[in-house]
């Protein structure tokens, strides 16, 4: 919850490419730093898992990201919050019955539809006020931004099954971040970062070693836990 809060503030202070490319950027050092101390080695890709790893780096860390930075760019944190834990289920349970055939309880499917309703409902009615003209533009991102959530959860199953969940979140992280510093850093040369108040820095290693390393790790360990069940 706190990410959509801290993304915002640092999407105005550097724009949206700059401020992904902060976030994922410090979140590859922590996450390679934790997975060296671990294995006590020099990290290394598992072999035989570059493509899904490179995969899911550039679906749920690349692409996710621009569209998430970009919508918070022109809609409040506000949204982000009430948007995105409805959209990404619902786009997660639809790509799943879609691309898998997996069945939709009638419980489930009624969640779901609710939860659709609310968010149609919380869209018609969101005001466009001056401080966000762009307002409706930014929430459809941001429901994109879900919609490409749901396709990285899938692709977190087999991954998990490959290289566990703490290798799968550093690979995806680190090889989504090098496209993330590769479009962030045209933007990035022009800001004048010497200007930039403390509130930027600590937002971006809130966003980088805790929402990144502590947060992607932990979602990737319940998709592995709640497909474990799913299975058994």
């Amino acid at each position: 919850g706190v990410t959509y809060a801290l993304t915002r503030q640092a999407v105005l202070y550097v724009g949206p490419l700059p401020a992904a490319m902060l976030r994922f950027g410090l979140g590859s050092v922590v996450l390679l730093g934790v997975l060296a101390i671990a294995d006590r080695a020099v990290p290394r890709i598992p072999a035989g898992s570059g493509r899904r790893l490179v995969v899911g780096g550039l679906l749920g860390v690349a692409l996710y990201n621009v569209l998430f930075f970009v919508g918070l760019g022109m809609a409040p944190s506000i949204d982000a919050a009430a948007l995105m834990p409805v959209a990404a289920p619902i786009a997660t349970a639809a790509l799943a019955f879609l691309l898998l055939g997996e069945r939709l309880r009638p419980a489930r499917a009624a969640g779901l539809a609710l939860g659709i309703v609310g968010a149609v409902v919380y869209l018609v009615a969101a005001p466009a006020i001056a401080e966000h003209p762009d307002r409706l533009v930014g929430d459809l991102i941001l429901i994109g931004a879900a919609i490409v959530w749901g396709g990285y959860t899938l692709m977190g199953r087999p991954i998990m099954a490959a290289v566990g969940p703490m290798r799968a979140t550093t690979w995806t992280v680190a090889l989504g971040s090098i496209v993330l510093v590769a479009i962030g850093l045209p933007a990035a040369v022009t800001i004048d970062w010497t200007a930039q108040p403390v509130e930027l820095w600590t937002a971006v290693l809130f966003l980088g070693a805790i929402s990144t390393g502590i947060g992607y790790s932990g979602y990737y360990r319940g998709v592995r836990d709640r497909s474990e069940e799913h299975t058994s």
